[in-house]
């Protein structure tokens, strides 16, 4: 009987092999193998990502649109920094969604928050709704990363000689599989996760601030700033701030340093702004941000 892990290599390699087939399959070793993450991240692509955390590979940007109703979907405009803080998608459909999403006409469209959306609406001289659209090319990407990681993986066990012949892995192969130096990394939520290395384990990289509560924090900024446009406001520095901020919260090895400064940053804006509707909107998410930056 063929070994599990030269299944997984002939599979990962052949196109005709849907890669929720492959990840299924890639699971059963995984599982026999008791890697703990690698069982997690696997069984996420399959189910989907529950938190809204997902892995870098899944953050995509999108167009912004609104519905027309006598022209369907035509773009919207906004200024070039507030529109890449809101085109930025996390994709946490499952695999199989994502594959049976390939096959249909070209796009996917997914609506913002309630919040955000009547906060632009009010700003439209006629209040279509807005949308976020990605393209099945993007989709693709995303299905061929996860193939290319399943891959990458079994080459990696392969080449440390962990087979699982006859469909079953010995004592000292889930050993090996454990000891191994693969630098396959997969990232989400701010933490690193080095499937099949030394002491495999899923580790903070941003001190004490908590990524969850950091999304949270940048979206209830962003939601403020949207509605400060509203009233015509002037922040183009604060979205840069929050870009920093994104990009903090999607590095592999986040620096607390830099998330400090904006913060600092973000307040000496918003005292600089006084007590005009920017300030009065933000500014309790900014204290916020900035006691979770300090602890």
């Amino acid at each position: 009987m063929a070994s599990l892990v030269h299944e997984l290599v002939e599979m990962a390699n052949d196109r005709a092999v849907s890669v929720a087939d492959l990840l299924r399959r890639s699971l059963v070793a995984a599982s026999r193998l008791d890697l703990v993450e690698v069982t997690s991240w696997l069984t996420d692509e399959l189910n989907g990502y529950q938190t809204g955390e997902v892995p870098e590979y899944r953050r995509l940007r999108g167009e912004l649109m609104v519905h027309n109703p006598y022209n369907g979907l035509v773009p919207l405009h906004l200024p070039v920094k507030e529109a890449k803080v809101l085109s930025e998608s996390r994709l946490a459909q499952s695999i199989p969604q994502l594959e049976e999403l390939l096959h249909t006409s070209g796009t996917l469209v997914s609506r913002f928050s309630h919040e955000i959306e009547q906060k632009l609406m009010k700003r439209m001289d006629m209040p279509f709704v807005p949308y976020r659209v990605l393209q099945v090319v993007q989709l693709r990407g995303v299905v061929e990363a996860v193939r290319s990681r399943v891959l990458a993986w079994s080459l990696d066990l392969e080449r440390q000689g962990v087979l699982g012949e006859g469909m079953v892995f010995t004592t000292r192969e889930k050993e090996m599989s454990r000891e191994g130096n693969n630098q396959f990394n997969i990232t989400a939520n701010g933490a690193q996760i080095q499937i099949g290395s030394n002491g495999s384990s899923q580790s903070m990289q941003t001190g004490s601030v908590d990524p969850a509560s950091l999304a949270e924090l940048i979206s209830a900024l962003t939601a403020a700033v949207v509605d400060a446009r509203a009233a015509g406001e002037h922040i183009d520095e604060l979205l840069a701030e929050i870009a920093t901020l994104r990009a903090q919260q999607a590095s592999p090895k986040p620096k607390i340093s830099v998330i400090r400064e904006a913060a600092k940053s973000i307040r000496t804006i918003l005292e600089g702004a006084g007590g005009n509707v920017l300030a009065e909107l933000a500014k309790p998410h900014v204290t916020a941000l900035f006691s979770l930056a300090a602890s």
